[in-house]
């Protein structure tokens, strides 16, 4: 089926469809084509008379994103096919490449000077050699993913070392992949290197069974260095970072050289002991925002008290705990203090909606007017509990 979506030229398979009926609706393409300008395509065999078909289409529109979910396709065809178009984002995801794909090797051909995005999500590498040297050449390059891709160790550390190369790289996504230390290494060289690095995806690394690969050690002096200052995000969910882990990590977030505003912590085996260890790093922290500590080792909400306590920058904080009446007693104590724990009070579901007048009441009594001003705009329930 061809259909067009705003934007989007989309070709998926029906049931009992050829291939040849695709293109029934292709006199269509020529209303739409000043407004066209991305092509997706999901569970088709890419064979040389749909690619022929394909080329057919770039003379009429400027189509400067193509998306290919869950294809199959000749290596050789589809990198000659992709070779000369002006693409500005290519997004192969699901591909299983058995042979190495042709990419690119000419440093003057229009896909390489022209790429701004690049993403292989969920596909498998026999080699990486070529797509390394690819990389390489795509010296625009802002965005880069590699999520889910079972990646190992070497693989990572040669993607990563051609990455070190690109001078306008914002985003990196590797996560669920299989990252050792030869991978850790580049990637905290790359931390170190980069002016530009703003987003940093870790989350879910393969590591051995029983074994910790401990990539806070390695990512806890990057974090030091002065050219850390422009990484915004960083994600380290599902990396089994423990109470030690958190001390490690908690010197970085201590230093005025670390400006992360997000960062990522969920699913990991953090208790109430490495969440003390957080909170005093965070007292002289003035740029996290946004901290997300869902699903580890602790249950009860008073034990995010030392996180928020005399934090005055952070402003969203995601858990699993449930708010027992205690606790949610001792957090509206103290939010008067804390401009991001007033958010994290208003946002919070479990707080029994006796306290809101409470917490209010305090905000008069310290003549804290921005947070008299943020209560109020939560609705009529904190105009009823006052």
């Amino acid at each position: 089926m061809l259909q067009v979506r705003g934007p989007k030229i989309v070709i998926y398979p029906t049931r009992n469809e050829s291939l040849d009926s695709f293109w029934k609706n292709y006199q269509e393409i020529g209303s739409h084509r000043e407004s066209l300008s991305e092509l997706q395509i999901s569970c088709v065999r890419l064979n040389d008379k749909m690619i022929d078909r394909l080329k057919d289409l770039h003379p009429k529109i400027a189509i400067s994103t193509i998306s290919l979910h869950s294809c199959t396709a000749d290596p050789e065809r589809l990198g000659s096919y992709l070779e000369n178009l002006p693409l500005e984002t290519l997004r192969l995801h699901g591909f299983t490449f058995q042979r190495k794909i042709c990419l690119p090797r000419n440093e003057q051909c229009m896909l390489a000077m022209s790429l701004r995005e690049v993403s292989f999500n969920g596909s498998f590498w026999d080699g990486v050699d070529n797509l390394v040297e690819f990389l390489q050449l795509c010296v625009s390059l802002e965005r880069v993913s590699f999520k889910c891709c079972g990646l190992s160790d070497e693989a990572l550390n040669q993607i990563v070392s051609a990455l070190q190369t690109l001078p306008h790289l914002k985003y990196l996504d590797l996560a669920a992949n299989r990252c050792g230390p030869k991978g850790m290494r580049s990637i905290t060289a790359l931390i170190k290197q980069s002016t530009t690095l703003e987003h940093l995806d870790l989350s879910y690394q393969t590591l051995t069974e029983g074994k910790r690969l401990c990539l806070e050690s390695f990512l806890a002096p990057a974090l030091l260095h002065d050219r850390s200052k422009q990484l915004k995000v960083l994600r380290l969910a599902g990396n089994l970072i423990d109470d030690n882990g958190i001390s490690q990590l908690a010197s970085s977030l201590r230093s005025p050289s670390c400006s992360l505003q997000h960062l990522d912590l969920s699913t990991n085996e953090i208790s109430s002991n490495g969440l003390a260890t957080l909170g005093l790093c965070l007292k002289t922290n003035y740029h996290l925002t946004r901290l997300n500590l869902k699903s580890n080792f602790f249950s009860d909400l008073s034990s995010l008290l030392p996180i928020i306590e005399e934090n005055y920058s952070l402003e969203y904080l995601e858990h699993s705990c449930h708010a027992s009446e205690p606790s949610a007693k001792f957090i509206a104590q103290i939010c008067h203090l804390n401009r991001g724990g007033r958010r994290l009070l208003c946002q919070e579901p479990n707080i029994p909606m006796g306290l809101w007048s409470k917490v209010l009441a305090r905000c008069v009594q310290t003549k804290n007017c921005d947070a008299i001003h943020y209560f109020l705009q939560t609705g009529n329930l904190v105009m009823s509990s006052a």
